[in-house]
């Protein structure tokens, strides 16, 4: 079996312990509009992610067994919840420090993001661009 780990490390950084981290450090930063947003952004973008897989099931590239409505949910894979994040996070960056290197620097954090999933085979390539672009268009209404 291959080690994963590195790659699993990246995958991290769209995972919600990742973003719950970066919500307390914004709290403690004293931002509480961004706090705010980011928070939105989360629960909207998670909301939209089950309410799309309570009506459309696809399972993983590989496939992950479920014995109760909950897990069927977490087994799903359309679109990537991580991705969705991973959109997130890159939008509000660039939005709140417009320039080249900002917009470089969220487009390289959500590809790694992105590849991660799809490398470790718990998403397809589709999955990850719908949750990327949910994320982006969720960030695009509270951010505007």
């Amino acid at each position: 079996m291959e080690d994963f780990g590195f790659v699993r490390d990246i995958s991290a950084f769209g995972g919600t312990p990742f973003y719950f981290l970066l919500l307390v450090l914004i709290l403690f930063s004293g931002d509480y509009v961004l706090l705010f947003r980011l928070s939105l952004c989360y629960f909207i973008a998670v909301s939209f992610s089950f309410l799309i897989r309570i009506f459309y099931f696809k399972e993983r590239p590989e496939k992950k067994k479920y014995h109760n409505f909950i897990e069927k949910l977490d087994a799903a894979t359309f679109p990537s919840i991580h991705s969705a994040r991973a959109g997130i996070l890159s939008y509000a960056f660039y939005f709140r420090n417009p320039s080249v290197l900002s917009a470089l620097l969220s487009l390289v954090f959500l590809i790694i993001v992105v590849y991660s999933r799809i490398y470790l085979k718990k998403h397809f390539l589709k999955d990850t661009i719908a949750g990327a672009m949910l994320g982006f268009a969720v960030s695009f209404f509270v951010f505007s």
